[in-house]
């Protein structure tokens, strides 16, 4: 009885069930969340060639500001009116955590806390909305949305 458990274990080990292969990564998660890593770069390098071959150039950027006291002010704008603010910019560093994305073929979405400095002093907090979709077997940034909320930091678990 007892060799006919040990060796039942061995072939639950040899063989994962369900719930691990659950656990492996999606690679197309991985395509996905290394491009948003690469928008990131770009941005900091202020490398508007490189980010113009993430995204799609008739995109749209929807910004929602929060003031400490609720108020929002919203503003939505080409991407390439972005780009050229990046040009502006020097020194830009975005990072996000706890990204979650969803997926169906080839579309999806990216959903992240974010924060965002200048010459590493911290200018605010959010959450990012990246809509994506895959072009000739590439991820491509269709459009993004993100909050910008100064008193947020705290409430979303920003990292020091």
């Amino acid at each position: 009885m007892r060799i006919l458990v040990t060796a039942l274990a061995c072939t639950a080990l040899a063989f994962p069930g369900p719930a691990a292969a659950k656990r492996r990564a999606d690679p197309e998660q991985e395509a996905i969340l290394a491009q948003i890593d690469r928008f990131f770069a770009a941005m900091k390098r202020q490398d508007t060639a490189g980010l113009e071959k993430l995204i799609y150039a008739d995109g749209v950027m929807t910004i929602v500001r929060i003031a400490p006291d609720g108020s929002e002010r919203h503003v939505r704008r080409p991407v390439t009116a972005w780009l050229e603010s990046i040009k502006a910019s020097p020194d830009l560093d975005e990072r996000i955590w706890t990204p979650k994305v969803m997926r169906r073929g080839p579309i999806a979405v990216v959903w992240a806390p974010y924060d965002i400095k200048q010459g590493g002093k911290r200018l605010h907090c959010g959450v990012d909305v990246f809509d994506m979709v895959k072009v000739d077997g590439v991820w491509r940034v269709a459009s993004l949305m993100f909050t910008a909320e100064p008193a947020a930091c705290a409430e979303l678990k920003a990292p020091d």
